[in-house]
């Protein structure tokens, strides 16, 4: 499902870039942090845009 979508097929490539064995800890820490603090936080923010403006009430 996740790849029938381009804007998610490419945050999952660029976390799985970042996101492997051959990345040191520290620079796995922060894609993880990355993916976590801007990926996630951005789809509530989407969420939240839509709600106040009274569009897709389904969704909250």
């Amino acid at each position: 499902m996740i790849f029938a979508v381009p804007s998610a097929t490419g945050k999952d490539e660029w976390a799985f870039r970042w996101i492997n064995t051959s990345k040191t800890f520290i620079e796995r820490l922060l894609a993880f942090v990355c993916v976590e603090g801007i990926f996630f936080s951005g789809s509530f923010y989407t969420i939240s845009w839509h709600k106040k403006r009274g569009l897709m009430l389904e969704l909250t």
